[in-house]
């Protein structure tokens, strides 16, 4: 029987999935609830050792003989601080030691509690990986702990070899010393691959071989060379999955679907049927809620991610397998591998593609919605787009552009404050047709962006006004007073500020006054820059938008049988 506690059962659990058998454990009252859980299973052997400095080297002998890691564990408090001198020798060694030490629940910290230092940042210097395991109260904890553990045992053997610490805090309480679960958690463990174990990939080819479901998820990245456009099309036609873009990933060719503005048409049917096998992982974040739809507990697919540091990133919280190199390089070498009989069918494709090709058009009311729509559609040819964050991204990412656009967007981090400021310096370089579309509180908070010597000919923004943060009156709707700080609402005009920088000022506050000004904002020939201010009102963007999202249920719907009426006759 095993401890009742979940954070304990998730490490022991991991441990076993890591095959680290021995433990070294130094009796205490904070790691009975490990220690007893350990020595109870047989998959593991425990050697008793009282002085933990003693205990740490006792270790180190063993990993030495071993050769495979070893795990130490101790109480909380001052016996962690006798295992630094054995730690700091397996770090200097390359030895794969796993110090596990039981703390108290962090709140006691500072508390005038006993055995409660700061032990965390005690080996901070010398492992290559030192996690903190969360007390357990919620599946969100859960999913962190799991994370957390894989990574640091990850870390073990990952650019070399070295000592890892995982700090488990033991909540004080009756469950200590409950010993009533018979079987631990049934866990995922994270595998690490690397582009030069061909054995290991060929497994992993077959298993996309195998699947009649992949999507992968290319985010945000620098536009494509023809080399990878060359190597995504080699892998759709190998494997016939999904590549799923946004505009931001400035990749456009065989077997990419624009995924952005798809989950707001979404219904559960659709997704049930759509529902990938695996998911991978190529490039930076996107955009599109799909996101959230993955994070569903309801979905059993696996995640596989590409990463060039092979760092663990898991927002699904259903991560299986890392592999440590480039999109390029990945993609090459598993249609290098593939088995001859690869999976010939467009069958995910085509049903993702009917459904998105579907997709409702905005109609033509004055909105910021319209607005984005029609900056959208005259974009030319051979142009830089920058989007500032918040509303301008969203909007834009409802339509496409021409494949040879180039679209930026500060998407790292997701802020709002130099989105002009980026947007400046790139077109101060580039000899392209610059545009940016950006809302009232990232222009202003980002003003002195244009109070530089480098603002060119080439420059177009348009600032969509509507005097406020206008996201929020789409997701907050119901708080009240919401412009008076949740949305920032303010009555400020660009006008000034940007015909004392140069431009010429140009400004709209209804469709036909649009209209008449949005293609000489357009054109790409000019004698300067061009600053066109789009007024509108919060609430009114907020209904357009709604009105647009609310045509849900038929085209979701409408798609769902479509799809399912043609699978059926197919089949017949």
């Amino acid at each position: 029987m095993y401890t009742s506690i979940k954070n304990i059962q998730i490490i022991i659990a991991i441990l076993k999935q890591y095959n680290i058998r021995h433990i070294v454990i130094s009796p205490g009252a904070r790691n009975i609830p490990f220690a007893h859980s350990v020595e109870r299973d047989d998959f593991f052997c425990c050697y008793s050792i009282t002085d933990e400095r003693s205990a740490a080297f006792f270790g180190i002998g063993l990993i030495q003989q071993l050769k495979e890691p070893v795990a130490i564990c101790c109480t909380s408090g001052t016996a962690v601080c006798n295992y630094i001198s054995a730690v700091t020798e397996a770090f200097y060694q390359k030895l794969p030691l796993v110090v596990i030490t039981a703390d108290r629940d962090e709140y006691c910290l500072n508390q005038l509690e006993d055995q409660d230092i700061p032990q965390m940042s005690y080996f901070k210097e010398i492992t290559k990986a030192s996690v903190n395991v969360p007390i357990i109260e919620t599946i969100r904890n859960e999913q962190y702990a799991k994370r957390l553990v894989n990574t640091a045992l990850l870390a073990l053997n990952h650019h070399g070899v070295g000592p890892v610490h995982i700090n488990m805090q033991v909540a004080i309480g009756p469950q200590e010393i409950e010993f009533n679960t018979d079987r631990l958690p049934e866990l995922t463990v994270v595998r690490r691959h690397t582009i030069d174990n061909t054995t290991d990939l060929k497994m992993m080819a077959k298993q996309l071989t195998d699947s009649k479901k992949i999507l992968v998820i290319y985010g945000q990245s620098a536009p494509a060379s023809p080399a990878i456009i060359k190597s995504v099309e080699k892998f759709f036609d190998t494997f016939h999955c999904v590549f799923g873009v946004e505009l931001m990933s400035n990749l456009q060719c065989r077997g990419c679907i624009d995924i952005d503005n798809a989950p707001h048409f979404m219904d559960k049917n659709f997704f049930s049927d759509a529902e990938p096998d695996i998911i991978i992982s190529l490039k930076g974040n996107y955009l599109s809620d799909l996101k959230g739809i993955l994070k569903s507990d309801t979905w059993s697919f696996k995640h596989w991610l590409i990463s060039g540091e092979g760092e663990i990133a898991d927002p699904y919280h259903k991560l299986t397998d890392i592999f440590e190199c480039t999109a390029q390089t990945f993609l090459e070498k598993m249609v290098e591998l593939a088995p001859p009989e690869s999976y010939n069918n467009l069958d995910y494709y085509n049903f993702w593609n009917d459904f998105v090709m579907h997709l409702p058009v905005p109609n033509d009311e004055y909105s910021d919605l319209y607005v984005a729509k029609r900056f959208m559609d005259l974009l030319p040819n051979h142009s830089m787009l920058h989007l500032a964050n918040s509303n301008s991204v969203r909007l834009a990412e409802i339509f496409s552009v021409k494949p040879n656009v180039e679209v930026y967007c500060n998407r790292g981090t997701n802020g709002i404050d130099g989105s002009m400021s980026s947007f400046i310096g790139a077109a101060s370089v580039s000899n392209k047709p610059s545009y940016l579309i950006i809302g009232d509180l990232s222009f202003f908070y980002d003003m002195n962006a244009l109070a530089n010597r480098y603002v060119g000919k080439n420059i177009r923004i348009l600032l969509n006004n509507n005097n406020c943060a206008g996201i929020f009156h789409f997701t907050r709707p119901m708080l009240q007073n919401l412009d008076n700080t949740i949305a920032a609402g303010n009555d400020n005009i660009a006008k000034q500020w940007v015909e004392s920088r140069g431009f010429k000022y140009l400004c709209a506050s209804n469709k036909k006054e649009f209209d008449s000004v949005i293609e000489e904002f357009m054109s790409p020939v000019t004698e300067g820059p061009i600053f066109l201010e789009v007024f509108s009102d919060a609430d009114k963007n907020r209904d357009k938008l709604r009105e647009y999202y609310g045509m849900v249920n038929t085209v979701s719907v409408k798609s769902h049988i479509k799809n399912k009426v043609k699978s059926i006759l197919k089949n017949i």
